[in-house]
């Protein structure tokens, strides 16, 4: 896009030459062409004996008015100043008595052969002393030339902008392209496409600006994904928290009213109660977990070490405790040496959720399981736990938001989660990116 054989500058500089290197070659043609005109047309007019005839007889006007003799033929000065471009030498009785190049004369200079050889030329002039002969020759035809270069000037640059503005008229069409499609997008259609056109700077522009068009267009997808989900989220944790303090406000009332029969019923309301309230309470934790993981951009990853050296100790805490929670595990850990980088903090968390998880709805006769896996390309590894669901769980946290809290945690750290559910079985995968040898 870049190169500079072709940006705007080089396109722009060889145009100019080009219309530059055109316009002087018209130039030579036209004078060529002019010139020739002119030549014609003197030739077959007397064009040039008219005006010699004329200035030969305001030559004799002067010198009557004027009443010059041959002592005084120097004033002719002042008719020369009015007739430009002439050639004027008087002659009287051979004798050179006035040279307009030299303005004066003095007697002796002879005529001699060169009066003889202009002789065409030589016409007769009354002075107050005697009749003179007068060699007169102008240059008649100076205004004509005069004209045509002009004429030839004016058509010369009338080509040269003719090629400049030809050759700069594609590139001003795609500028104005790029303004009506910047409209268009200024207007909200993010979906219409900024075409892109040459390898120039403006090609490049036209591309920077598809490339913010598909960067804001995904930007405002994913908010509109973030502002449903969010919405869902309230939705369904709403309608969670209204069960159990349903519950408890039909609890707490019975208990105002004191309608126990005796301290057995009593206390069973009050372990209800209890049950209710740790309910809320394990549900509003999900919620600003959830919160929290979402509110971060970026989050900071350990160097890599060995899977098994990063989970051995959590994984054997986990299983101690739901073995003392009544429940049987099955370990099923083969690490072969495989090397992850994580978050140990949101290790934690998805530990602890998994754990939450397992207490609420696994059952306790059918034994949890603990494995590895590993992706047959050998680039991620994962950890999965699997376990049987009570039947009844109708009274219990039914919302996502742990496993939802899962799954974004596992997606900052680079992995992602996968669930299985099939009837009575659960089993959620938690997939993390190998890192290989360097």
């Amino acid at each position: 896009m870049r190169n500079k054989q072709t940006s705007i500058y080089m396109r722009l500089t060889r145009l100019l030459l080009m219309a530059a290197c055109i316009s002087a070659v018209f130039f030579a043609l036209l004078d060529l062409v002019e010139g020739h005109v002119i030549s014609l047309y003197l030739r077959n007019s007397d064009y040039i004996g008219q005006k010699r005839q004329e200035q030969l007889e305001s030559l004799q006007d002067y010198i009557t008015d004027h009443k010059l003799y041959s002592e005084n033929i120097y004033e002719l000065r002042g008719w020369l100043k009015t007739q430009p471009a002439v050639a004027l030498q008087i002659f009287m009785d051979g004798e050179l008595i006035y040279d307009s190049y030299f303005q004066e004369a003095d007697g002796s200079w002879e005529v001699g052969s060169d009066e003889n050889s202009r002789s065409e030329h030589l016409s007769t002039v009354e002075l107050g002393d005697g009749e003179a002969a007068v060699f007169l020759r102008g240059f008649y035809v100076y205004h004509f030339y005069t004209y045509a270069f002009i004429v030839e000037i004016i058509l010369s640059s009338g080509v040269f902008v003719l090629i400049v503005l030809a050759g700069i008229q594609k590139t001003i069409r795609y500028i104005r392209r790029l303004q009506s499609e910047i409209e268009i997008l200024e207007g909200g259609d993010l979906d219409y496409s900024i075409t892109v056109s040459g390898r120039d700077e403006l090609a490049s522009l036209a591309a920077g600006l598809d490339a913010m068009r598909v960067s804001l267009k995904e930007q405002m997808e994913e908010d509109a994904k973030l502002t449903a989900a969010y919405r869902k989220l309230v939705t369904e944790v709403s309608h969670d928290l209204r069960t159990p303090l349903t519950s408890l406000m039909i609890y707490t009332e019975i208990l105002r009213q004191g309608d126990m029969e005796d301290k057995e019923q009593l206390e069973n309301y009050i372990d209800k109660i209890h049950r209710k309230a740790h309910q809320i309470k394990i549900l509003s934790d999900h919620i600003f977990e959830y919160s929290l993981v979402s509110g971060r951009e970026e989050v900071e990853l350990e160097e890599a070490e060995d899977m098994g050296l990063i989970f051995y100790d959590s994984l054997s805490e986990m299983a101690a405790y739901l073995e003392q929670q009544g429940y049987g595990v099955t370990r099923r850990l083969q690490w072969n040496g495989c090397r992850i980088r994580i978050n140990q903090e949101y290790i934690s968390r998805i530990l602890d959720n998994i754990t939450s998880n397992i207490l609420k709805y696994a059952r306790q006769d059918a034994p949890v399981q603990i494995g590895t896996v590993k992706a047959e390309e050998e680039e991620a590894a994962g950890i999965y736990f699997e376990n049987r669901i009570e039947k009844d769980v109708d009274d219990r946290e039914s919302t996502k938001i742990g496993i939802q809290s899962v799954e974004k945690m596992m997606q900052k750290m680079g992995g992602y989660c996968q669930v299985e559910k099939e009837e009575e079985l659960f089993k959620i995968t938690l997939w993390f990116p190998a890192v290989r040898e360097e």
